[in-house]
Order: structure tokens, then C-alpha cells, then sequence
């Protein structure tokens, strides 16, 4: 595959001999080529990368979003986590700490002793084999989605080990907030979070007070009234300041965050931040078609697009280092929904579901945030 700077397939084959004059198709022949025609016809190379992402993007991603969905995505899961628990590979990562969470909270639902041994061994094992758990390694984001399987496995079991291991942890991570210099806020936002959640449950109430207090100062350095959420470096930008717009990710993890400081202070600006971000969200980021693109359309902010080619507009739904971004917005609006009473956010997170469904099938712990907010978005059955 030939890639653009960004990484973005515009051109590949299944097989290209060393040299082959006759055809053209050697990689003697074809190096200089596509150097020549990157060069020189860029533009159309960025709209070919555009298009092949699109057709992966859009194949087989459509389907009606059912209970049953939900249930095979749990399964699914559950099977994945086995056998990351047999092959030591769940030994420490966000998206096999997400599972842990996911089936400790299904198996209380539902009282489900297999989920819940599932949960257990796979958690048990990461607290084995993670290194320098409440140290630098491993990293703060694997940490904050640790603690928040800890604090739910301490609820539904009440084994006092894992909320003993949970309070160390929150307390080590509340220790390394605010991060200094560039600030990256979908990460940032992500670790306060789960910081709040656990350090609640866990009844860490300094530290609670003192992750919200980093929510605030995140807010101050990145977020604008009717702007949205930025990275940035230095202080908090405003209107007319030429920094590129955010990412989804950083609009919907900082309004995630935002809503948990509402749950636990009820204190209503949180909410109103929360509000805002989720209409930015819709009137920047949204397909027609459906689902959100991971950057802003380009009226939205002219400088990103210049900073940007048409290529780079693509839809995440499956976790990796953080929850995709399509599924923690369908989540998002699922927990607006309950929030406010508005039908039309229940309507839109179930859009943006259904618009990625049909590719649910082989993601295993990475769809994750996908069956939360799907089983949210559809209510108790």
C-alpha cells in the first residue's frame, strides 16, 4: 500500500515484483511514479485517499440497532476477554480494562455468575502482572481506566482488595494532574473522568474535589462558549484566535467529564458546558449520511481547513487508545437524553449507532463504548 504523510491509503496492489520493465508494474518502475505523481498531483491524491476511506468506512456499517445487538456485543466481549486472559495479553490496556468494567456491571444486571468470573480473572490478572501500578508506568490512561474497573469491582463484589488498589491508584493519578505544557484535552479530560467516577465510589472525596478543580482549570485553557474544545499550548483561546478546531474526541471526552462534575456537584454549569459541546458536535462535525466525522467541517473553521485535506475526515467508532469517538458521542447523547428529557438526542445517538452496527462483528473489547451506549440509548428491555 502507498500511503499519504497522514497515513492514508490512495494506491496498492497484491503483488509487485522487484523489477518489471515490460509491464511498468515493478516497484523499480512504480517508486518513481507515484514519488512523481505525489508531487505533482497532490490534490487528486488526497481526494483518491478520501474516497478509499470512505468505502471502508461505509461497507457493511449500517444495521438496526436491537437488544440482541447488545447481547452479542456482550458475548463477544466476554469471549475476547477469555482469551486475552489466556494468552496474558489483558495484562494491562484501556480497552481490556473498559471489558472488565462492561461485564462486571452486566453480570450485576443480570446476575450472571459467568460474566462476573470473566470479570474477575481478567482484572485480577492486571493487578498481577501491571507493573508500578500507581507509578508512571502504565500509562495514565490505562491507570484511569483501571481505577474505574477496580471501583466497580469493589461495588459488585465488595472485596475490599480492589477497593484498597482503586484508592491508591486515583490518588496517584489525581497527584499527576494538571498535566504541565501542551495540553492534550481529550486525554486529559479522559483521566479526570474516571478519576471523579472512581474516587466517588470509592469515597476518595478529596480526591474527587480535587480532579473537578482540574476539570475547571482544563476548561479555562481549552474551552470557549459557542468555540468548543481545542488543544492548546499556553492559555485559553477565544473567538478569533487562529488555533485549528478541536477534535470530536476532544469535544465529546470534556463533555463526558462534564457530565460526570454535574452528576456529583449538581452544579449546572457543568451541564451547560456539556449542552454546548454537544451542539457543536451536531452543527460541526455531523454526516448527513451518519455518524461524526473526527474533525470540523470546513466552515466551521477555515484555518483547520487549510491545515487539512479532505482525506483526514474520517469516522471512528471502535475503541483504541480512547473510546471511538462515534460511540462516546452516541453515549454522550444517550446520557443527555436522561439528563434533560429531550427525545432528540435519544434519536440521534440511535442514528449514529445504527449508521456502524453491521460492523460490530470481530472488534470484540474494542466495541466496548459502542454496546454502553447502545444499551443506554435502547433503555432496560
Amino acid at each position: 500500500m502507498f500511503l499519504t504523510a497522514e497515513g492514508a491509503p490512495f494506491f496498492g496492489g497484491t503483488y509487485f515484483p522487484a523489477d518489471d520493465p515490460i509491464t511498468g508494474r515493478g516497484l523499480k518502475q512504480l517508486l518513481p511514479e507515484v514519488a512523481k505523481r505525489y508531487h505533482d498531483q497532490r490534490s487528486f491524491i488526497m481526494e483518491q485517499a478520501a474516497a478509499v476511506r470512505q468505502m471502508v468506512l461505509t461497507k457493511g456499517g449500517g444495521a438496526a440497532l436491537r437488544p440482541s445487538l447488545v447481547q452479542q456485543g456482550v458475548a463477544a466481549v466476554a469471549q475476547a476477554l477469555d482469551e486475552a486472559v489466556r494468552t496474558r495479553a489483558a495484562a494491562g490496556s484501556v480497552t481490556h480494562a473498559a471489558a472488565v468494567s462492561l461485564l462486571l456491571s452486566e453480570s450485576a444486571r443480570d446476575h450472571d455468575t459467568t460474566l462476573l468470573t470473566t470479570a474477575r480473572r481478567a482484572l485480577d490478572l492486571m493487578l498481577d502482572t501491571t507493573s508500578g501500578l500507581v507509578g508512571e508506568d502504565p500509562p495514565r490512561l490505562v491507570r484511569a481506566a483501571l481505577a474505574a474497573s477496580l471501583a466497580n469491582a469493589w461495588v459488585v463484589t465488595g472485596e475490599q482488595r480492589y477497593r484498597e488498589a482503586g484508592r491508591a491508584v486515583v490518588r496517584r493519578l489525581a497527584s499527576e494532574l494538571p498535566s504541565e505544557g501542551s495540553v492534550f484535552a481529550d486525554q486529559e479530560a479522559y483521566v479526570i473522568e474516571h478519576v471523579m467516577t472512581a474516587a466517588a465510589t470509592l469515597g476518595e472525596s478529596a480526591v474527587e474535589g480535587r480532579a473537578r478543580r482540574d476539570l475547571d482549570r482544563l476548561l479555562q485553557r481549552t474551552y470557549a462558549h459557542g468555540w468548543g474544545v481545542r488543544h492548546t499550548v499556553g492559555s485559553m483561546p477565544s473567538a478569533g484566535v487562529t488555533t485549528p478546531q478541536g477534535l470530536l474526541q476532544d469535544q465529546v471526552q470534556v463533555a463526558s467529564a462534564c457530565l460526570v462534575a454535574n452528576r456529583l456537584s449538581h452544579d449546572q454549569r457543568y451541564l451547560d458546558v456539556a449542552l454546548d459541546l454537544a451542539a457543536i458536535v451536531e452543527r460541526g462535525y455531523a454526516d448527513p449520511l451518519g455518524g461524526y466525522y473526527d474533525v470540523a467541517a470546513p466552515t466551521m473553521d477555515p484555518v483547520a481547513a487549510s491545515q487539512a485535506a479532505l482525506g483526514d475526515r474520517t469516522k471512528h467508532v471502535f475503541d483504541d487508545v480512547l473510546p471511538g469517538a462515534n460511540a462516546a458521542t452516541a453515549l454522550l447523547l444517550a446520557q443527555l437524553t436522561q439528563l434533560t428529557g429531550d427525545p432528540s438526542y435519544r434519536r440521534r445517538a440511535q442514528a449514529t449507532l445504527e449508521a456502524f452496527a453491521g460492523s460490530m462483528d470481530g472488534t470484540g473489547v474494542r466495541a466496548v463504548t459502542f454496546v454502553v451506549a447502545a444499551r443506554q440509548t435502547l433503555g432496560k428491555p
